[in-house]
């Protein structure tokens, strides 16, 4: 038959060596680990051993309990990616806000002035010109944000690599601007002139991914 250690994923050998020591030696163990199965797949196992001895205390064999932990490692991984969405969120807050307190400014200047002015016709379309563009930069940033910290499903999609550098140097430009980091773009164009940046892969991960270098 085939024994434990003939299971374990070569990276893993080491610290259940070390494991099987401490059993010797002290008697107990608990650590985490991975084994491979027959069709490939990489299993994360709890392993709990104790030392079996005999009556004069020598070292006989080890018993030991193997428990599959891949749905907690499932759990701490999401986790650990909605911490990270988070803390990104909470670095853009202050630059979001910023971000919308402008148009709004100009907003309400336009607002108090065609409450308080008599104005010809051209006037007032060009101040109900400047409040439709403000409510628009105040939505598309916020729609950007929400895109951005809604965790979606999984999935792949054709992502052109230029568009959404874009998109996530829009977002965070109001909290680049004080740190002063300036952001070179060199894209070159494939002699077929086919999009040559475009992979294959989900939106959201991705765009967390470039948010997280930029910051």
């Amino acid at each position: 038959g085939m024994s434990f250690a003939d299971i374990v994923a070569p990276d893993a050998l080491k610290s259940n060596i070390e494991a099987h020591t401490r059993v010797r030696t002290q008697g107990f163990s608990s650590h985490e680990t991975a084994v491979i199965t027959k069709d490939g797949r990489r299993i994360p196992m709890e392993v709990s051993a104790i030392a079996i001895r005999d009556p004069e205390g020598r070292f006989v064999s080890t018993l030991g309990i193997c428990r599959d932990i891949s749905a907690r490692k499932e759990a701490e991984n999401r986790g650990r990616a909605m911490t990270e969405r988070l803390s990104a969120v909470g670095l853009l807050a202050s630059g979001v806000a910023h971000e919308i307190n402008n148009p709004l400014s100009g907003l309400m200047n336009a607002l108090r002035a065609l409450e308080h002015d008599e104005m010809e016709p051209e006037r007032r379309a060009r101040y109900m010109k400047i409040m439709r563009d403000c409510l628009e930069r105040m939505a598309d940033t916020v729609r950007g944000l929400l895109h951005f910290s809604r965790p979606d499903k999984l999935r792949q999609d054709r992502v052109s690599l230029p568009g959404l550098i874009d998109d996530c140097l829009d977002l965070l430009s109001p909290a680049m601007k004080p740190k002063a980091l300036r952001v070179r773009k060199l894209w070159g164009k494939p002699p077929d002139g086919s999009d040559g940046f475009a992979v294959f892969a989900d939106p959201s991960q991705l765009r967390q991914a470039c948010v997280n270098v930029l910051l």
